[in-house]
């Protein structure tokens, strides 16, 4: 008896626990299913699905998109042009995640032109990668503010949708072009030209992909000031809502404005340029002509003003390059006394003696932040000894940095340049060398012995 009533215990107890799991799973998949009062999408489809895109408004030629692989898209029609994959993402976006507010199925006395669905201002069509069409028509507003008619052309159901899907939809080639006025990538960029003012200037990566000044003579370039000025070039694009009456007569001008600047960008696939001119009025306006882009058209003063600096203000102030990487090696000369630095693992040993590391940090701060007010000009190094002698060891990749002080003056290794150093910067990296010392000593114990 006590193994049946086992037998029958261990049978409720595999009943219960099923009827838990099909509970929990029958939750599960309702938690996942859309909600019955929902309202349907319009249409359901992927991106991947996609490979042209029509859009088409009364009264206008036709746009036309095709997918060209890669995830890239390009306009055929009504003229051939790269297509701007932002614009492109915000259509498809609005596409895939295309649901209702409402949706109804309009009985046969209803005619569809109650709805503006029966020749719409506006259809896109979609061509999938199958052969497979479909269109999405869109009618009148709603009398209610903020939503719209929406009809697919092969369901009869008409749908009432937010007004911002339209906005998203209803768009035009000038809409949907690449709107950058150079189309070079950044990380391929290999060179940079800029003629203004009547001087070049060329910048060129170096084997650290770090950028250097080549041209009118070769110098440290300042890479942030570099890389902002590639990304001002990289940002400006054109205005899509421009009236064609007015780029017409920009473009017309263009040629007795005065000329601002010229810049040319390199990469694998060959070099593209920018001619930037003003206007001559009181407060001129600021205009811009592509070799990548078709017409001219008005860009920030911003931009004129960063592509016509001087080779100075591109030309690096700092004196050491290592930046936030911390030193290996120090060798340091000043006022007659010297010092052989090594890191080992967090110590820092000065002349085969341990050192208080802090005081090696402090020393390393100052010279990381070492810069120039100005550059000398026609700088004469003296046949002096250097007043301080710095050499640095911080990339096994690299040669050790050397900088040597002369006065307030400072010159890195074998360069011609002079930078001009602020006194106090320079009495703060000797008080810091001074300061370099040994752990201080511990005290001898007390003598305990009764005298």
């Amino acid at each position: 008896m006590q193994v049946r009533g086992l037998l029958i215990g261990l049978a409720v107890l595999a009943l219960l626990g099923g009827g838990v799991y099909w509970s929990n799973k029958s939750k599960e998949e309702e938690s996942k299913a859309p909600p019955k009062d929902a309202s349907p999408k319009v249409l359901t489809i992927t991106e991947q699905e996609v490979a042209q895109l029509e859009f088409r408004k009364k009264g206008m030629p036709p746009t036309i998109v095709k997918h060209t692989g890669e995830g890239k898209w390009a306009i055929t029609e009504p003229k051939a042009l790269a297509a701007d994959p932002d614009a492109i993402s915000d259509v498809m976006r609005a596409l895939v995640n295309f649901s209702s507010e409402t949706v109804s199925t309009p009985g046969p006395g209803i005619d569809l032109n109650s709805f503006g669905l029966k020749e719409p201002l506006f259809t896109l069509n979609i061509v999938k990668k199958d052969g497979k069409q479909m269109a999405v028509l869109i009618g009148d507003s709603v009398p209610v503010a903020g939503s719209v008619f929406v009809k697919m052309d092969n369901d009869a159901r008409v749908f009432t949708v937010s007004a911002v899907n339209r906005t998203t939809l209803d768009k035009q080639w000038r809409d949907l072009r690449d709107k950058r006025l150079l189309t070079i990538e950044n990380d391929k960029l290999s060179r940079v030209e800029l003629d203004a003012n009547g001087k070049v200037i060329e910048f060129g990566k170096n084997q650290s992909n770090e950028w250097q000044i080549l041209k009118p003579s070769p110098f440290r370039a300042d890479t942030w000031g570099v890389d902002e000025l590639v990304r001002k070039l990289k940002e400006v694009k054109l205005d899509p809502s421009t009236p064609e009456a007015d780029m017409e007569k920009a473009e017309k001008a263009f040629s007795s404005d005065t000329p601002v600047a010229v810049v040319k960008l390199t990469d694998a696939s060959g070099t593209q340029q920018l001619d930037i001119r003003k206007t001559k009025d009181k407060e001129p306006v600021y205009y811009a002509k592509s070799s990548a882009v078709e017409g001219v058209h008005k860009v920030l003063a911003d931009l004129a003003t960063s592509a016509s600096k001087s080779v100075t203000d591109f030309r690096s102030k700092k004196l050491f390059d290592f930046g936030f990487t911390d030193p290996t090696k120090l060798e340091i000369k000043s006022g007659g006394r010297s010092k052989s630095c090594g890191k080992n693992g967090e110590k820092w040993i000065c002349d085969n003696k341990e050192v208080k590391p802090e005081t090696v940090s402090a020393f390393v701060d100052k010279i990381r932040d070492l810069s120039a007010k100005q550059f000398v000009e026609n700088p004469v190094k003296p046949e002096t000894a250097p007043d301080i002698e710095i050499t640095v060891a911080s990339d096994p990749k690299k040669n050790p940095e050397t900088v040597r002080i002369y006065g307030n003056n400072g010159a890195r290794g074998d360069e011609p340049a002079m930078y001009a150093i602020d006194p106090a910067t320079v009495d703060g990296i000797t008080q810091a060398f001074v300061a370099i010392k040994e752990p201080d000593k511990p005290a001898p114990p007390a003598d305990t012995k009764k005298k």
